[in-house]
């Protein structure tokens, strides 16, 4: 959340986590009770070290040669509550508050995600990793290295050892584990960290042995709800063997098996992933790259280079946020990737989302009004659809453009049986401002309603009103829940707002991760008459839209957004998210790799958790990390060159197929780039898919 330390409001989604909402958000109620809580931090400091003697912060593995950008840095932190926060009131939000004063009035903190303090080593010293790295040999040089931050990933696999049977994964940061048994093992604020050698031993004790392998870790059913590591396949399986799998070429022939790509993996802990809104998420993913960044330096330095070309590959996004690379994560991660990119060859790659087809974006614009007959002051009612026994929050985000703000605004939301619950005429502060929702006085609130200004200062500033509902299942009496059916968002008096442009309303991601089972259903916008546009086009009168649904953490111009498209026709999925169709958006995607062979046959086979195991698994997610992929292998026929050559057509080389050779019919060139990017990644030749035995 966004904490301004004067007046210590939340922000929307840590007001409903850690108020009236924690019952349903917290899949893990043991963490939720801990006093340490994840920080996404933006604080005016030049040097990192001063935080030290801050009290109750625990600060993690950070690049040294990560500098602040504009006065500012952007950290992830560990800050410790109060001491009341230790028990069962799942973290009030007036200790929350208590924690926001240490920092100054300009800072910026987005808390989130508690972090169990079993996992975390409160002693923590950088240091211990030299003393680690001293006693073990170097192994083989790499020219590249590709890392990859996902869940659930099966470091001991066979795919990910060279042709020796040495693991090529030189470092490998398991966030939700315990911490080590022994000190001089504990190089990590939180959690455990493996080196090559570590895994090398682990094999060699466990033999065939990979389940007792990850239990050894601390990876054990119930650890974290739903962890995911000991099933047979999962999200992170897939997408690290995509990225840096073994490949056997056949008849006694060598494959591209990537023995000069060293790995570095960061596996999020399972309720971070559990969460699709990606609550709580900025924390672990800002301090993955930081943690990536220290350990590549440190790589490089033992085989006596200054750096070594890195790709990373991140297969995480959501669907709410800005979507103009003013979101706090994404600053954080652009000046670090930025940086980094000054000293070696770095990329960034993600995926583009699969919500072109969920009904998660609506467009509110004084066209679209004018098309349907009616004006600013009538407005608009925004129709959202929420599902029955749906065991998972739902939030609406409604973004107004930038510079507008929402004095004199009517907002009115009415519930599916048509009577009233709000009525406001909103009015700009200097703060955020929250409403609870309660059906009677002796009920605690079914949800809230946020109108708050995010960011902090400057540029990036935008005002946004944010519903959230608790979930429609009823299995506790004791808890309050939101109705299922159709829901009301009415605004009106719109004519200020709309003449700086249009509002965005963007719907959640709620959805049951690869893997977990946490009872998610997926709320929409929901208007009849809107209609669906033949040939993947929004019509221009429609509310619903499509194009601009893509990955709202990967609009920045230090990533590589990546589609999927499907092998046999070189069209898009159809659930591939698209960037916008407006000249100079950042909300794009810049390429396609396979997420489907065919219409008959999904998905794209990859790793399971188990040596010798494959499934199938479809999504943008299965096509970033083929790009990841392709581009460290740039690297490597080059020899491990500190320097890239030219944009993604030339990194890709001969698998590289410009878009515009691809026919979609009745699409322009605008609407065709914003589903294909500029090209698409070739299906690989066969025999060349994951090992099977």
């Amino acid at each position: 959340m966004y904490v301004r330390p004067n007046d210590f409001e939340p922000e929307a989604y840590a007001r409903w986590a850690f108020g009236a909402g924690r019952a349903h958000v917290f899949a893990d109620a043991a963490g939720a009770a801990s006093p340490l809580i994840g920080a996404l931090a933006t604080l005016s400091l030049t040097d990192p070290g001063k935080l030290a003697g801050t009290p109750d912060v625990l600060v993690p593995t950070l690049w040294h040669d990560y500098k602040p950008e504009a006065g500012a840095m952007h950290l992830p932190l560990l800050l410790r509550l109060p001491a009341a926060s230790g028990n069962a009131s799942l973290h009030p939000l007036d200790d929350i508050a208590e924690a926001a004063r240490q920092f100054s009035d300009t800072a910026e903190l987005r808390l989130g995600a508690p972090v169990l303090e079993s996992r975390v080593d409160a002693d923590f010293a950088p240091n211990r990793i030299d003393k680690r790295l001293k006693g073990a040999a170097p192994g083989r040089r790499p020219k590249a290295i590709v890392a990859v931050i996902d869940d659930g990933l099966p470091f001991a696999h066979r795919n990910f050892r060279d042709r020796d049977g040495r693991t090529r994964i030189a470092f490998c940061w398991l966030q939700g584990a315990p911490v080590a048994p022994e000190e001089a093992g504990r190089t990590v604020l939180f959690g455990h960290e493996l080196l090559g050698h570590d895994i090398d031993e682990l094999i060699a004790a466990s033999g065939a042995d990979e389940v007792g392998l990850y239990r050894r870790v601390g990876h054990e059913r119930g650890a974290f709800a739903g962890d995911t590591t000991l099933g047979a396949m999962t999200h992170g399986s897939h997408v690290l063997d995509a990225a840096a799998g073994y490949r056997h070429k056949g008849n006694g022939k060598a494959g591209d098996d990537l023995d000069d790509a060293a790995i570095i993996a960061v596996q999020l802990p399972a309720p971070v992933t559990l969460d699709t809104t990606a609550f709580g998420r900025g924390f672990f993913i800002l301090a993955a790259l930081q943690y990536i960044f220290d350990r590549a330096e440190r790589l490089a330095r033992r085989h006596g280079v200054a750096e070594l070309p890195l790709v990373i590959n991140l297969s995480y996004g959501f669907s709410g946020g800005p979507h103009d690379g003013s979101d706090q994560l994404e600053r954080a991660i652009r000046v670090l990737v930025s940086q980094r990119k000054l000293k070696a060859p770095t990329h960034l790659v993600m995926p583009a989302g699969n919500d072109f087809e969920n009904s998660l974006l609506g467009v509110i614009s004084a066209e679209m009004l004018a098309a349907r007959g009616s004006n600013p002051a009538q407005g608009f009612a925004i129709p959202w659809r929420v599902q029955p026994v749906d065991r998972t929050s739902n939030y609406l985000e409604i973004w107004l453009p930038p510079g507008a703000d929402p004095t004199g605004v009517n907002f009115t939301l009415h519930d599916p049986a048509g009577a009233m619950i709000v009525e406001r005429r909103l009015a700009a502060a200097d703060g955020t401002r929250h409403i609870d929702l309660v059906g009677d006085a002796s009920a605690a609130p079914f949800g809230q309603v946020s109108i708050e200004r995010i960011g902090n200062g400057g540029p990036t500033r935008h005002w946004r009103i944010v519903v959230a509902l608790a979930p429609t299942a009823r299995e506790f009496p004791s808890r309050s829940y939101a109705c299922s059916g159709r829901w009301s968002v009415e605004l009106s008096e719109l004519a200020a707002v709309l003449a700086k442009g249009p509002i965005a309303c963007r719907i959640q991601r709620d959805i049951n991760p690869f893997g977990y089972a946490n009872g998610a259903r997926q709320s929409y916008l929901d208007e009849p008459a809107c209609k669906t546009a033949p040939q993947d086009l929004d019509e221009p009168d429609a509310f619903i839209q499509r194009f601009g649904t893509v990955n709202g953490i990967a609009t920045h111009d230090a990533v590589t957004v990546v589609g999927g498209y499907v092998v046999s026709t070189g069209r898009p999925a159809e659930y591939s998210s698209a960037g916008e169709t407006s000249e100079g958006s950042k909300a794009r995607v810049d390429c396609c790799a396979p997420s489907e062979l065919n219409p008959a046959l999904p998905g794209i086979l990859g790793a399971g958790v188990l040596s010798g195991s494959v499934f199938r698994m479809q999504g943008t997610s299965t096509a970033s990390p083929q790009v990841a992929r392709a581009i460290a292998a740039h690297y490597l026929r080059a020899g491990g060159s500190r320097h890239s050559q030219g944009g993604l057509a030339d990194l890709l080389g001969a698998r590289w197929r410009p878009a515009d050779d691809i026919a979609i019919p009745h699409h322009d060139e605008r609407h065709r780039q914003a589903r294909l990017g500029n090209g698409l990644l070739a299906e690989r030749r066969p025999g060349h898919g994951p090992r099977e035995s």
